[in-house]
C-alpha cells in the first residue's frame, strides 16, 4: 500500500494486522539515511529489452544484458574458522518497472536439500534458502526469502535505530506482491524472481544507489553466506552493498504513495481517507478488499471508488467495515489508472 502506483496496473501491496479488543493498528515507521561503508560491493543492474518468464530456469535471452556477482563471503561465529562455501552467484535485471533477480546456488548434494517450511511466510531461514534485502530508501528495507521448493516470505523493516515492537510486528505482517520460481539439477538449484517497484514504499526519499544484500543458508552444513561484508547477520544495514542504475520514471508512476498510512480501525464501519500526491493529471480507481486471513485464503476485490486529480493530490473516501474482533485481517488496496 505504501507504493508509488504503476499507470499500467498498479500492484497490489497487502498489509496485514491483528485486531486487538476492536483497534486495528497499523503504525508508521520513520528512518535515517543508509550508512555508506569503506569499501562496499556495487553492482549495476542489467537493462532487461525482452521479458523474462519467471520459471526459476535462467534461460531467457535477456539474462544476457546482467553481469553475474559472486564472491559470497561466510558468516561465523566472532573467532571460529570457516570454510569457503559453496558458489552462489546473482544477476539483476531492471525493465523500469520491476526488479528481476537471478540467483545460482551450487550444491553438490543437490538431493539432500532441506526445504520443511510450508504456506506463506513460512520459516524459510531454517531450510536451504536465500534471501534478498533491498533497501531503496531511507525509511524502510525489505525481505524476499524463497527456500529450494519455493515457499516464500517477505517483511518489511524499519532502517531507524529506535524501532517499537508494535513496528517489528508490523513489518513481519507486510505482504508485497512479487513473482518466484524455483528449479533444480546440474548440481545447482536456482530462483528468479520479480519485485515490481509498485510493491516498494517509493517516493521523492529514494536513495540514488539502492542498498542490497543476498545471503544464502545451506541448512544440512549449517552454511552461511552472503554477497555483502555483514558483520552482524544477513539484516547488518550498513555494510549492504549498493545497487546502481535504477532510474525512476515519475510518469509511469503518477501517484505518490511513499506517506501513505492507515488510521486505526474500529470494530463497525470505518471511513478511509485518501490523499496522494499527483504528479500528472489523471482518473484513478481505488479497489479495495478486507478478509479474515489464513494462509490459503482468498479475497473478493471490490470497487470502492474513483476520482480524478484536481489541485494536485488524488483524493478519494471509502469504508472499511470491521465485523469481527481478536481475529487478523489483512486489507488489500489497489489503485489502476482509466
Amino acid at each position: 500500500m505504501n507504493a508509488p502506483v504503476n499507470g499500467r496496473a498498479a500492484a497490489l501491496s497487502l498489509w496485514r494486522a491483528l485486531l486487538f479488543g476492536g483497534l486495528l493498528l497499523l503504525a508508521p515507521a520513520t528512518g535515517w539515511p543508509a550508512q555508506a561503508g569503506e569499501d562496499l560491493p556495487r553492482v549495476a543492474v542489467g537493462r532487461a529489452s525482452t521479458p523474462v518468464v519467471i520459471d526459476g530456469r535462467l534461460d531467457d535471452p535477456a539474462w544476457n544484458a546482467a553481469t553475474p556477482h559472486s564472491n559470497f563471503r561466510a558468516l561465523a561465529a566472532r573467532g571460529r574458522e570457516t570454510a569457503p562455501p559453496e558458489e552462489t552467484s546473482f544477476r539483476v535485471l531492471f525493465d523500469g518497472e520491476a526488479l528481476t533477480l537471478g540467483i545460482v546456488c551450487r550444491e553438490p548434494q543437490i538431493g539432500n536439500l532441506v526445504a520443511n517450511a510450508e504456506g506463506p511466510d513460512g520459516r524459510i531461514w531454517l531450510d536451504d534458502s536465500v534471501e534478498v534485502l533491498l533497501q531503496p530508501t531511507g525509511r524502510f528495507y525489505y525481505q524476499f526469502g524463497i527456500n529450494s521448493r519455493g515457499t516464500r516470505f517477505d517483511a518489511r523493516g524499519s532502517v531507524s535505530d529506535d524501532v517499537s515492537e508494535k513496528e517489528i510486528a508490523g513489518g513481519a505482517l507486510w505482504d508485497g506482491v512479487w513473482e518466484s520460481a524455483v528449479s533444480e539439477g546440474d548440481g545447482e538449484w536456482r530462483i528468479e524472481l520479480r519485485i515490481p517497484l509498485a510493491t516498494l514504499d517509493l517516493g521523492p526519499e529514494a536513495l540514488p544507489a539502492w542498498r542490497l544484500n543476498i545471503g544464502r543458508t545451506a541448512a544440512r552444513r549449517m552454511e552461511y553466506s552472503a554477497w555483502a561484508p555483514v558483520e552482524k547477520g544477513f539484516h547488518d544495514l550498513p555494510r549492504f552493498g549498493y545497487l546502481e542504475g535504477i532510474t525512476l520514471d515519475s510518469a509511469r508512476f503518477p501517484l505518490d504513495g511513499s506517506a501513505l498510512a492507515f488510521p486505526p480501525l474500529l470494530l463497525g464501519r470505518n471511513e478511509i481517507q485518501l490523499s496522494l500526491p499527483a504528479r500528472q493529471p489523471g482518473r484513478f480507481r481505488a479497489l479495495t478488499s478486507l478478509r479474515e486471513w489464513s494462509p490459503d485464503g482468498s479475497a473478493t476485490r471490490q470497487t470502492a471508488g474513483e476520482a480524478p486529480v484536481t489541485g494536485g493530490k488524488w483524493s478519494l473516501a471509502f469504508p472499511v467495515p470491521v465485523t469481527r474482533a481478536g481475529v487478523l485481517y489483512e486489507l488489500g488496496l489497489e489503485i489502476q489508472d482509466e
